[in-house]
């Protein structure tokens, strides 16, 4: 009967048809909820590999993904990064590194920091870049990115955080910890003294550097927030040296350090029997990790 009254009067056609799409047409289900789109104002896309020089000497790469994650290369070693909330320019995280970039004045700048085992800031600067190809050092500096003052002996506390041993060689990580409220800087080997147990040096006992790496390559500073700690290694040998008529060891009771380019004395005790007259110390880094070296 509908579908007659359909062909015969044109209204009922048009209430006809719509009849029959709504009978046949699915549930109508409410539009979702729009997505926002994340900030793209500071984070760049790249999709190929942008090489960065830093002030230490070293160099590190980031391919800056669609997906706003970044995949950076350091050390011959590869990060997956995640895009984090940022007071300004572009941030990343993941993997124990923090990397961050901004461009001022037609200068893209980065900074790599070291994260902690909870994915929150150590306080310890890695490395300052910029792009490849453009200037390290600005006509001015932005205070933000300016270098902190040197680390000085009353603003450190001196701890041994871990000690090794194997095959007659011992080893030991020593922390310098940036007791005050203010940042600073600590770049190079720090001066490492043996003590006896009424507290006077043991001059039989030198302290030759560690060397690391490349001898050529310069040291990196390790900047230090209040609370953050750099690291060094000490290392030495309890095996008498017999083909030298050594045939006992001095003990000692005791360190007492210095930073680089200061002078002011920290002390901490402890027992070392060393052989071979001589210790080998290590420069400073910013992560925990017994070195390897010769």
């Amino acid at each position: 009967m509908i579908m007659k009254m359909c062909r015969n009067a044109g209204l009922w056609n048009v209430v006809c048809g719509l009849s029959l799409v709504a009978a046949c047409s699915p549930e109508q289900r409410d539009p979702p909820d729009p997505v926002e789109a994340p900030d793209s104002s500071e984070a760049p896309v790249s999709g190929v590999a942008i090489a960065y020089d830093c002030a230490s000497g070293e160099s590190l790469s980031v391919v800056y993904g669609k997906d706003r994650t970044a995949a950076l290369t350091y050390e011959g070693r590869s990060y997956r990064l995640r895009p984090v909330t940022s007071g300004s320019g572009a941030r990343y995280a993941g993997e124990d590194l923090e990397w961050w970039s901004a461009t001022r004045d037609g200068r893209e700048e980065g900074r790599l920091s070291r994260l902690d085992a909870e994915g929150r800031p150590q306080g310890v600067e890695l490395e300052r870049c910029v792009r490849k190809g453009q200037p390290l050092t600005p006509a001015t500096t932005p205070p933000s990115l300016a270098r902190a003052p040197a680390c000085a002996g009353p603003q450190l506390a001196l701890e041994i955080e871990s000690s090794d041993a194997g095959a007659g060689n011992r080893g030991m990580v020593v922390s310098l910890r940036n007791a005050g409220t203010e940042t600073c800087s600590i770049t190079g080997y720090p001066g490492v003294t043996l003590m006896n147990e009424e507290g006077r040096p043991v001059v039989s006992v030198r302290a030759d550097p560690w060397m690391r790496g490349d001898p050529e390559r310069p040291l990196r500073p390790v900047e230090l927030a209040a609370g953050a700690r750099a690291y060094f290694d000490i290392g030495w040998t309890v095996v008498p040296h017999e083909s030298e008529g050594e045939t006992r060891c001095p003990e000692t009771r005791g360190l007492r350090v210095t930073a680089p380019g200061d002078t002011a004395p920290l002390t901490q005790e402890t027992r070392m029997t060393i052989c071979g007259g001589r210790i080998k110390v290590g420069p400073v880094r910013a992560t925990a990790e017994m070195s390897t070296g010769s």
